[in-house]
């Protein structure tokens, strides 16, 4: 009886250590779920963050094209405007030459209307000479007239008198 008693008592030991260990085990158990569900959140919550980077890498990505486009966009705009600007001062130097040209012509103008209005006036100093020339002359034909009359009238005296 005293060994079935020590049975017993090792058997309930045994049984105990079991249990013991089973709850052990059961709790490592449960520990270790709870440490798996943890990691499992954890990694979840990085694949969102990683997600949303991502995203947000995207974006980034988007709006620097975006700026690079309105870059280019207004480097042409600017080299457009240069352009026109560099052609806007080609023809006002052109326009300067032209200016400068006219006011030239103008200048040769004025020169050639003196020269004409100079010509002109000893043109007509030159007709009134030769008016007064001309009367001078007539008065002279006139008074050689005279003369000649004289002479062919003394000449025929003579040749009465001679005859």
């Amino acid at each position: 009886a005293a060994d079935a008693s020590k049975v017993a008592a090792v058997q309930q030991l045994a049984k105990d250590a079991m249990d013991a260990d089973r709850r052990d085990v059961q709790e490592v158990s449960a520990t270790m779920r709870k440490k798996v569900a943890d990691a499992a959140a954890e990694a979840a919550a990085a694949q969102q963050r990683l997600q949303a980077s991502q995203q947000e890498l995207k974006d980034a990505y988007t709006e620097l094209a975006e700026a690079q486009g309105r870059m280019e966009s207004m480097k042409e705009a600017m080299q457009s405007q240069s352009a026109a600007i560099a052609k806007d001062e080609q023809q006002l130097k052109d326009e300067s030459s032209m200016r400068r040209d006219l006011d030239a012509a103008k200048d040769k103008a004025q020169k050639a209307e003196a020269v004409a209005r100079a010509a002109k006036e000893a043109l007509a100093t030159e007709q009134f000479a030769l008016g007064a020339a001309k009367k001078s002359s007539d008065s002279a034909a006139e008074a050689l007239k005279a003369e000649t009359a004289k002479a062919q009238d003394l000449a025929h005296q003579l040749k009465g008198m001679m005859e």
